[in-house]
């Protein structure tokens, strides 16, 4: 009896232990189970609890993962990644710091461009009207003068078919005089020349005797070397040959090879040519004195020069209303910045050299109507000036183009403008 309840126990103790390590058995597959469940939600898989639900997923395409594709940037940016299927975008890298500065400078340089050369637009055209004013009315006043002087020439003089009248002498010796100074008894003397042979002298219509076209028809005149303690005569290498002048005489060389034309004092009196001694004994009476014409100044330029100088200005306006669109491309990352800058500086280096040339030609001409002298002889100070000024003009405009130049064609800029998308 007491082995029989004893063995019973034993078997119901063992059956116990086999229960226990079942449920233990039992529990580790259910959270095995849990654990692979999470992980089909993860994939998009659907769980399946009935025979109806594992039909229809049956049915049905299982959803695909997405795929991550990182996309490669520089530092410091963070990695960026594009959704899957779609074109993953070129690597943009940043403007450089010398192309931004470039923009900058290419904006505030047109606009300090632009208002040069609109200035230098309306000055020229200012000088230009008001000079032409002021000789016009100078002009009114030299004719009154002229012909003031002429009533009170001598009526003795005579004209010969080839001179000219006493109004017409006093601005011939008004514009020699601008070349060399003439005394009074010298003045006398190139007057009767002019009675004599004016027309040979200067070929040219009334209206065009001018001072200012006399004194440029004098190409030298200077004085020559004097004799037994007197004055050289005076000379004027005019177009059409060679005057000489002195206290008592005249003479015209034409250039041609034609007749000289020679002139005296003795020849107006009868007097004097019948007594040789009277020519000792006279005192001669000094010439009365003549108002000469109060010619204008010459313009401070030439037309030529002038018009040279707005069209400069002119393309430097549009020049530089073109270097402003560039600026504006650079900041603004646009491909077309470099080839718009590389063409600006490419047409404005040309530019530079014809400025250069205006420069010059405004330069010589000023210092010639400041000299008073309308032959176009300038010293040497002033031609070494207006060349000075020139080549530091046609430098300074040269400056940036070529700093452009450099700069956009750098590996830098090339590579920059390169990784731009088109468009």
């Amino acid at each position: 009896m007491v082995l029989r309840v004893a063995g019973e126990l034993a078997r119901r103790f063992s059956d116990r232990k086999n229960t226990a390590s079942k449920l233990a058995g039992y529990t580790r597959e259910i959270a095995s189970s849990q654990k692979h469940l999470i992980g089909i939600r993860a994939r998009g898989f659907r769980i399946c609890t009935s025979p109806d639900d594992n039909e229809m997923a049956m049915s049905q395409n299982p959803q695909t993962p997405q795929r991550v594709i990182p996309i490669e940037q520089s530092a410091p940016y963070a990695p960026q990644y594009a959704p899957y299927g779609m074109p993953v975008p070129p690597r943009v890298p940043s403007r450089p710091g010398i192309l931004t500065a470039t923009g900058v400078v290419s904006i505030v340089l047109a606009c300090l461009m632009v208002i040069s050369n609109c200035g230098s637009i309306i000055s020229v055209m200012v000088i230009t009207a008001a000079s032409r004013a002021m000789n016009v009315a100078m002009t009114s006043a030299a004719a009154a003068a002229t012909q003031a002087a002429a009533a009170h020439a001598d009526p003795s003089q005579e004209v010969k078919p080839r001179g000219i009248v006493g109004r017409h002498q006093l601005i011939v010796v008004a514009g020699l005089s601008r070349t060399h100074q003439i005394s009074p008894a010298r003045t006398k003397m190139l007057k009767i020349l002019l009675a004599d042979a004016g027309q040979d002298m200067f070929v040219m219509d009334p209206t065009q005797l001018t001072p200012a076209n006399v004194s440029a028809n004098v190409s030298q005149s200077g004085q020559l070397p004097g004799v037994g303690g007197k004055l050289g005569n005076d000379y004027f290498i005019i177009g059409n040959g060679r005057i000489e002048l002195a206290d008592d005489h005249a003479v015209f060389a034409p250039s041609g090879g034609g007749e000289v034309v020679r002139v005296y004092e003795k020849a107006q009196t009868t007097e004097q040519d019948e007594d040789p001694n009277a020519t000792a004994n006279a005192t001669v009476p000094a010439p009365a004195a003549t108002t000469l014409p109060f010619t204008p100044p010459p313009p401070p330029f030439s037309d030529r020069s002038a018009m040279m100088g707005i069209l400069d200005a002119v393309i430097g306006c549009i020049l530089a209303i073109f270097l402003f669109i560039c600026g504006l491309l650079v900041l603004r990352d646009s491909p077309a910045a470099r080839r718009m800058h590389l063409a600006w500086a490419i047409l404005k280096l040309p530019l530079a050299v014809v400025g250069g040339v205006a420069t010059w030609m405004m330069l010589h001409d000023m210092g010639a109507a400041g000299s008073g002298g309308g032959s176009g002889a300038q010293s040497a100070g002033q031609e070494v000036f207006a060349s000075m000024m020139t080549v530091l003009t046609v430098l300074l405009v040269c400056a940036y183009p070529v700093a452009v130049l450099i700069v956009m064609n750098r590996k830098t800029a090339r590579e920059y403008y390169a990784s731009r998308p088109a468009g």
